[in-house]
């Protein structure tokens, strides 16, 4: 992997499990797709798989605009609480 840079993405904990449209509960996600895009950036970092989506519906639409932004996803595994910082990570 040449470009070492990523953008991390958080889904903020208040939008967790709302029911809402998916631009208003993830608008979060087409911010980082379009930063990524914007600035060459091909990594994308999340801390847990829930944070791409409550629902099937959501986690193919999270998917399916990473895969559009052309960005790899990158899972940290799984360790300490939902409260774990994300730093420390290190693209290989």
């Amino acid at each position: 992997m040449d470009n070492k840079r990523a953008v991390t993405y958080k889904l903020a904990p208040e939008t967790r499990g709302i029911n809402a449209p998916y631009d208003k509960k993830f608008a979060g996600m087409r911010k980082c797709c379009e930063t990524a895009k914007d600035q060459g950036i091909e990594n994308v970092i999340v801390s847990w798989p829930w944070v791409l989506g409550d629902t099937y519906e959501e986690l193919v639409e999270s998917l399916s605009r990473i895969a559009d932004a052309r960005l790899v996803l990158h899972i940290v595994e799984r360790f300490g609480t939902d409260e774990t910082p994300l730093h420390d990570v290190k693209l290989n």
